[in-house]
C-alpha cells in the first residue's frame, strides 16, 4: 500500500517539511488554510526584518541572492520562499484542516 504524507500549513517549517519529504522519494501534499504561502510571517508588517543573518534563516540548497545584505526584509523573505515553492511545492491553498482519522493498521 502507497504510503501517504499531508502536511499542515505552508509556513517555513511545512515548506521545509515538504522538501525533506521530497527528498526521501515520498509524495506529500499541503494544505494551507489560507491564499497564500507564509504562515505567521505573511502577517507581519511590510517593514518587518528578520533579527537573524540571511545565513542564519535560508536553506542550505537555497540561498539568499547576493542583493540581500545582511537582514531579510519582509518581501524579499516572502519572494524568496514562493520562489523555492513554485519549484516544488504541491499546495492545496483555501484549505483548513478541521480534523485528522487514522484508517490502517498501526505501526
Amino acid at each position: 500500500m502507497e504510503k501517504r504524507v499531508v502536511i499542515i500549513g505552508s509556513g517555513v517549517s511545512g515548506l521545509l517539511a515538504y522538501k525533506n519529504t521530497i527528498k526521501i522519494g515520498l509524495n506529500p501534499i499541503v494544505f494551507e488554510a489560507e491564499e497564500r504561502i507564509g504562515g505567521v510571517w505573511s502577517h507581519t508588517l511590510e517593514s518587518t526584518r528578520l533579527q537573524n543573518s540571511k545565513e542564519i534563516y535560508q536553506f542550505s540548497d537555497f540561498p539568499w541572492p547576493s542583493s540581500i545584505k545582511k537582514h531579510v526584509s519582509h518581501s524579499q523573505s516572502s519572494d524568496g520562499v514562493s520562489g523555492i515553492l513554485c519549484m516544488f511545492a504541491c499546495i492545496k491553498f483555501n484549505s483548513k484542516v478541521i480534523g485528522i482519522e487514522y484508517f490502517g493498521e498501526s505501526n
